[in-house]
């Protein structure tokens, strides 16, 4: 069993790899860190690594160069060296007479999540792009319900909102120029079109749904738009979720996956057996009783919030909850539940009373699995490595518990220092 590494190129359009180069001259000694930061992404540190000689680098403007990691073939993460306009590395010479270079490389995770911080949610006419196919998450609102400037009551038909997990679909195959095509790893793991209790976004009392789809997105996002990392965040929260983004190699192109996991849906990855060298179990530690969210004009508690504060404090600040008629006002941005009607192919998002249905008044926001509220128990210690991959949200069995991994540091001896989660 064995570590190795190659190195590659992307076009910077199609995400198409070319000039594939084996590395062979690493010295041991590296490190390969995974992670779950802030209880919502899961991330791969930075790779160190020593070597007898530089790492190629194309420094072609349509390229991007890349690292592979693999562990007995299997492809464990992709790292980031950059281009020509964007150089990510820097080497440090450690031994001038020998000619030993150390280097310090992204993963292409913070490359991915960096990306989700550049680009905003909007109208473009320019295929490829991450918002290219942005109207294919378009659905239709049965009705929505306000208040005129003189606080009458009135209602909007047939208008247009976002299904908040297509949002996610619609970008499969897109490469926004990055480098890498995006795409889902197995079902979104959100609602999707033509699902109860849909997650809808609209703007206000949004536009008729017989407008442009250029006319509805730059309606319900309008400048300052949000960007994706808020988008993902909105997710996270909302769901309570993990989020992966994991590379893939398929065929000749360069695929980053996401995938999105509740909490409550854990166990969720493969399964294996592990013996451990060494272990001290962590009481407690990963307990959460409490979790509040505050959004534009609602404040969510989840679990025992017997004070002020909680475990876990989250601010979607851009987001509402129409808990009561909606103003006659463009300017908030509102989650709803649209239940589908298969007749019509619409969603209503009224109640029973005739009152707009506010996802997080509604009660529907994802639960932490339970053993982290009841417990939280953990495991911290040293094991063989055999693969085991973060990314993959792999769970370790051993002495007949579960346990979800969420941090690795996998060294050049074979040897991993893990910390997780019980969560059977």
């Amino acid at each position: 069993m064995s570590f190795s590494f190659e190195y590659f190129t992307t076009d910077l359009i199609t995400g198409a790899i070319s000039n594939k180069q084996n590395i062979t001259d690493v010295i041991d000694g590296f490190r390969i860190e995974q992670s779950v930061g802030d209880e919502q992404r899961i991330l791969a540190g930075d790779l160190q690594l020593r070597l007898l000689s530089a790492l190629p680098f194309d420094t072609s403007f349509s390229l991007m160069n890349w690292l592979a990691v693999y562990f007995n073939s299997g492809l464990l993460n992709v790292y980031y060296l950059g281009s020509r306009l964007d150089a990510n590395y820097e080497y440090e010479s450690l031994d001038e007479a020998n000619a030993i270079y150390q280097a310090r490389l992204f993963s292409i995770q913070k490359v991915f999540f960096d990306d989700l911080r550049e680009i905003k949610i909007g109208y473009t006419g320019v295929a490829g792009g991450w918002n290219s196919n942005l109207g294919n998450a378009i659905v239709e609102v049965d009705s929505i319900k306000f208040k005129t400037s003189t606080g009458t009551p009135a209602s909007a038909l047939n208008r247009a909102g976002f299904s908040i997990g297509d949002m996610i679909s619609q970008k499969t195959g897109s490469t926004n120029s990055r480098g890498y095509i995006f795409g889902v790893d197995g079902a979104v793991g959100l609602p999707v079109a033509n699902s109860n209790d849909l997650p809808i976004l609209h703007r206000g009392l949004s536009l008729d749904i017989g407008e442009t789809d250029q006319n509805i997105i730059q309606h319900n996002f309008p400048s300052p738009q949000i960007t994706w990392h808020d988008f993902y965040q909105l997710v996270t929260f909302g769901f309570n979720a993990f989020i992966s983004a994991k590379p893939q190699i398929v065929g000749s192109d360069l695929h980053i996956l996401i995938k999105i996991t509740p909490k409550i849906n854990l166990p969720v990855g493969s399964t294996i057996s592990t013996d451990w060298s060494k272990r001290n179990r962590l009481r407690y530690k990963y307990r959460i009783e409490s979790l509040k969210l505050e959004g534009g004009n609602f404040a969510y508690s989840l679990g025992s919030l017997l004070s002020e504060s909680a475990d876990l404090e989250r601010s979607i600040s851009w987001i509402n909850d129409p808990d009561e008629n909606i103003p006659d006002s463009q300017d908030y941005l509102y989650w709803v539940a649209g239940a589908y009607n298969s007749g019509t192919g619409q969603y209503e998002i009224l109640d029973g009373s005739g009152d707009p249905r506010g996802y997080f008044q509604s009660g529907l926001v994802e639960p932490y699995y339970d053993d982290m509220i009841t417990d939280g128990h953990g495991y911290q210690g040293s094991i063989r490595y055999t693969g085991q991959n973060v990314l993959d949200q792999v769970e370790i069995t051993s002495g007949g518990e579960v346990i979800q991994i969420l941090n690795l540091v996998a060294k050049s001896d074979r040897m991993a220092d893990i910390e997780g989660v019980i969560i059977n």
